[in-house]
């Protein structure tokens, strides 16, 4: 992922979620190791994740649920034996009163379990690092654009 200053992520979200949106500590981010940069309100429910599509970078809100549990992300598919997923809700920006829902690694480290730095079980799989990461980046992809409406472009 790009490195992004502080007022291009703001730049990212819904002008109705701005005012909600607490900045981030960006002091300690390794861009060059994300697919997404995602981090949770410190007082509320919430995190927030902003992900760079290819015509614009995106951010969302995310209501979590309570708790975490053990089950398999659903961008990186591993499971996180040590943190666990965490439901994840967000408002469809085309469409109110619909939400779409993921279940994505408690601490947002899909993009460290990808690559092979941070340990997460993967049922036997035995796909390569760079295929994993591939993987990730469609699932964002796909999650996002179907959350903002954003068409998938066309293959040239």
């Amino acid at each position: 992922m790009k490195k992004l200053a502080l007022d291009e992520i703001m730049a990212a979200f819904d002008p109705i979620d701005r005012p909600n949106v607490n900045a981030p500590d960006l002091a300690h981010v390794a861009w060059d190791e994300l697919d997404y940069f995602a981090w949770r309100h410190p007082a509320e429910n919430k995190a927030f994740l902003v992900a760079a599509l290819p015509e614009r970078t995106v951010g969302l809100v995310l209501r979590l649920g309570n708790g975490t549990r053990r089950g398999m992300c659903d961008l990186c598919c591993g499971i996180d034996r040590d943190v666990g997923s965490v439901l994840a809700m967000v408002d469809c920006w085309p469409r109110p009163r619909r939400a779409y829902g993921l279940n994505i690694c408690g601490n947002f480290e899909c993009s460290e379990g990808a690559r092979g730095t941070k340990f997460v079980y993967r049922m036997g799989e035995t796909i390569s690092a760079g295929r994993r990461i591939e993987r990730l980046q469609e699932n964002l992809s796909g999650f996002v654009r179907s959350v903002t409406g954003l068409a998938a472009p066309t293959p040239a």
